[in-house]
């Protein structure tokens, strides 16, 4: 008898283990299908133009290294807070723990997403603050 039951406990918790997989593979893809990498790679990009550009044209050095020490930490935490929302119509029929895996998986993975390109995009646009003010045009 405790040998049907460990196995019945066994085969539920390999069961438990593929809808969670399942779940988070469901989510990685859409996630990537959803999350439009171009616009958080300007929006990145824009950041030290915009901001990077006023301090380094007021010639103050002390407030481009205050700017370049925080500015990315502003910029990826921007995104963090970014809205996040799976569509709802994906979970009709799957169990909550397919739910709750796939929820917490494409969170996580529009998180990081976000934050790669807007890194790559102010990782540009710090690159062209320096080049420009090398080259004295701010």
């Amino acid at each position: 008898m405790k040998r049907i039951v460990l196995l019945i406990l066994l085969l539920f918790s390999f069961s438990m283990f593929s809808f969670a997989d399942n779940a988070r593979l469901d989510a990685r893809r859409d996630a990537k299908r959803e999350v439009n990498d171009t616009v958080w790679a300007l929006a990145g990009f824009s950041a030290p133009l915009l901001i990077g550009g006023l301090y380094m044209s007021g010639g103050t050095t002390g407030s481009t290294i205050t700017y370049s020490v925080f500015a990315p930490g502003v910029v990826v935490g921007a995104s963090q807070y970014y809205p996040i929302s799976a569509q709802s119509d994906r979970f009709l029929g799957k169990s909550p723990a397919y739910v709750s895996a796939y929820v917490n998986a494409y969170e996580s993975e529009v998180k990081n997403l976000r934050r790669r390109s807007l890194l790559w995009g102010f990782g540009a646009g710090v690159g062209l603050l320096i080049v420009l003010n090398t080259m004295d045009i701010l």
